[in-house]
């Protein structure tokens, strides 16, 4: 994902300094931009705006260290009226207010993580998105419909991790 020819955003190109925390990191090839939050994880923080598709990752290397992104932070993808599909990488354990907020044509959300709690989806991560939006069958079924998208698309999270009837999801 991050190549050695990729560069610090706020560093200038070729140079070879150990990421520090709150540094960020832009991704020539996918443009998305991160921000490191600790000498292990990293947060998704916002992608080009022209992307049709996009992967957030499990990790991504920056020189020879990984880095597991564990964080898609607030409005990072908020009223991009070109995003259509969306893939939330394993590690992922929050995902900031209104990260989703407005995305018209987002209809397909792959969800990789089962690291998501309640309290770690921000308020309104999933509001006004498209009406035909799917991320699981749950998520087109009437009960879903019912309630609001952050409600609802945690509850598809919830429903599918292991421990779910510990945690009061049917």
């Amino acid at each position: 994902l991050f190549r050695s020819t990729d560069t610090p955003a706020a560093n200038t190109q070729g140079s070879t300094a150990e990421p520090k925390k709150n540094d960020t990191y832009v991704d020539n090839s996918s443009g998305a931009t991160y921000l490191i939050t600790s000498n292990s994880a990293i947060a998704y923080v916002s992608s080009k705006a022209n992307k049709t598709s996009v992967n957030v990752p499990a990790e991504v290397k920056i020189g020879n260290k990984k880095y597991k992104v564990t964080e898609i932070k607030a409005n990072a993808f908020k009223n991009n009226k070109k995003l259509k599909k969306v893939t939330i990488g394993k590690n992922i354990k929050k995902i900031g207010k209104n990260a989703f907020y407005g995305c018209k044509n987002l209809k397909k959300i792959t969800v990789k993580t089962t690291k998501l709690t309640k309290k770690s989806i921000g308020k309104n991560a999933f509001a006004k998105m498209n009406a035909k939006a799917k991320g699981s069958s749950f998520l087109s079924s009437p009960e879903c419909r019912a309630q609001t998208k952050n409600l609802c698309f945690f509850h598809i999270l919830l429903r599918e991790h292991p421990f779910h009837n510990l945690l009061g999801i049917a």
